[in-house]
C-alpha cells in the first residue's frame, strides 16, 4: 500500500494451511495512525497473506474453497493491535468479513481518564437526582 511498509506472509500453491492458532500482531510504527492505515485500504487481509503460484502472487483468499470467507479461516486465530505512540496505544480491531476479504474497522479504546470522567459525571446526575427527590418530598 502506498505510504507504508507492511510484512507478509506468502504461501505457495497447493499448500495447506490452519490458522486456528494463528496470532496476527499489527504493529503500528511511529505516529502511523491506525485510523488513516484502515482508511487507505491497507488492513484488507490479502494485504498481509498472500498466495504464490510462481512469479505471479494474490490475495490468499483467491484459493478458499467454494463459499469460504476470511471470517471463516480466522475464526479462531488472535489480532492484536499495538502501537509504540501512546495515542494510539489503545487500539482494537473489529473485523467484517466479505467474499472479497477481511477488512478491520479501528475502534479507539477510551483512556482510563475517559471512563473516571464519565463515572464523575454519573455520580453527579445521581446526586442530583437524589436532592430533587429529598426536595419534591418536602413539598
Amino acid at each position: 500500500t502506498p505510504g507504508y511498509d507492511i510484512d507478509q506472509l506468502v504461501i505457495g500453491s497447493g499448500s495447506n494451511f490452519d490458522f486456528a492458532n494463528l496470532t496476527v500482531v499489527m504493529n503500528f510504527l511511529g505516529t502511523t495512525s491506525p485510523t488513516d492505515f484502515a482508511n487507505s485500504g491497507g488492513l484488507d487481509m490479502d494485504n498481509f497473506m498472500r498466495s504464490a503460484n510462481g512469479d505471479t502472487e494474490t490475495g490468499l483468499s483467491t484459493v478458499f474453497a467454494d463459499g469460504q470467507r476470511w471470517t471463516d479461516v480466522l475464526a479462531d486465530a488472535t489480532v492484536i493491535a499495538w502501537s509504540n505512540d501512546a495515542a494510539y496505544a489503545g487500539v482494537t480491531l473489529e473485523f467484517t468479513g466479505s467474499s472479497e476479504g477481511l477488512t478491520a474497522i479501528v475502534r479507539d479504546v477510551p483512556e482510563p481518564s475517559t471512563w473516571g470522567l464519565m463515572l464523575l459525571g454519573l455520580c453527579l446526575l445521581a446526586a442530583l437526582a437524589q436532592r430533587r427527590q429529598r426536595f419534591a418530598r418536602r413539598f
